[in-house]
């Protein structure tokens, strides 16, 4: 009797271990169709780059001419469109008929 407690225990022992060894192979196997699954996908790489963009530079430039526009006369007509610029125009008078009287008094 005595020997047979020992095969019993000696059977289960082998029994448990080629249990365990199935079992954690079974794992290692799941692993690698997930590894399998993962080297099918894409990789994505994801790089990071700092970009520095300057802004728009505005260049504003103002160019002040000054004009000398001359009235000698000071009839309020220039002197480059005043047919007689030195005679203000109110004291030229028009005679067409040569009566003597301005032609805008005669009636």
């Amino acid at each position: 009797m005595k020997y047979w407690k020992t095969y019993l225990l000696l059977f289960l022992f082998t029994v448990m271990s080629v249990a365990v060894v199935g079992f954690v192979r079974a794992e290692d196997d799941e692993d690698d169709e997930d590894e399998d699954d993962e080297d099918d996908r894409p990789k994505i790489e994801y790089v990071t780059e700092t970009v520095i963009v300057k802004p728009a530079q505005i260049v504003t430039e103002t160019i002040m001419k000054d004009f000398v526009v001359r009235d000698s006369d000071k009839d309020g007509l220039l002197d480059e469109n005043d047919p007689h610029p030195d005679v203000p125009e109110m004291l030229i008078v028009k005679d067409e008929n040569k009566n003597g009287i301005v032609d805008s008094y005669e009636l």
